[in-house]
């Protein structure tokens, strides 16, 4: 009886070990797996840490790629305005050396082959367009604030047409007007003399 009894009790306690080693085997298990689990969570934030890393250097190239283009577009405007004004001083002493020539002033003053009536009102239209000049150049910079020559579309769209309108009905009554006097020189008088006057808006430091 007795020896019945432990060879019936020993499969249940080979079970119990096996159940208890099987418990052990998923405590083991369910150990590892924070482990793991901190181990990738350590492998994101050390990616996400490489990630911000290269998007700063890639942020900071940018910047200093950017910041290169502009240091020389600043040097472009500069060596530009250089040659803006070397062309206006250019026109500008072109339009003065003829005039002084054909001593201009006193020629449209007093010579009598000249047509007045067109001649008048091309002196109007003339003065109109300085007019307007001095309003773009001068009263929208200084007086209501406006830089930017853009804005003229937007906060006064009349004044460009009204003057190029102006300009070409100025130069064909001049040349009609002046045609006794130069002949067929006359347009190419003109045309340096509107260029000497329009250049010499370069000089002229708020324009």
């Amino acid at each position: 009886m007795t020896t019945s009894l432990r060879k019936s009790s020993s499969p249940r306690s080979s079970y119990k070990s096996l159940k208890t080693s099987e418990d052990d085997v998923s405590s083991i298990k369910g150990a590892h797996i924070p482990t793991s689990a901190a181990a990738s969570d350590d492998n994101n934030n050390n990616n996400n840490n490489n990630n911000n890393s290269n998007s700063n250097q890639s942020s900071s190239r940018s910047v200093s790629s950017s910041s290169s283009p502009s240091s020389s577009a600043e040097t472009k405007t500069r060596a530009e305005r250089l040659a803006d004004k070397i062309q206006a001083l250019l026109w500008v002493s072109i339009a003065t050396a003829v005039g002084w020539y054909l001593d201009l002033p006193m020629t449209l003053l007093t010579d009598l082959r000249i047509h007045r009536t067109p001649f008048n009102i091309a002196t109007v239209l003339f003065m109109i367009n300085l007019v307007l000049v001095s309003y773009l150049g001068i009263y929208l910079p200084k007086v209501v604030g406006i830089h930017d020559s853009s804005a003229w579309d937007a906060y006064c769209p009349r004044v460009i047409p009204i003057m190029t309108f102006n300009g070409i009905v100025c130069g064909i009554l001049a040349v009609r007007s002046l045609w006794p006097v130069w002949g067929f020189l006359t347009p190419f008088i003109f045309g340096l003399e509107f260029f000497g006057v329009l250049y010499a808006m370069h000089f002229v430091p708020w324009i």
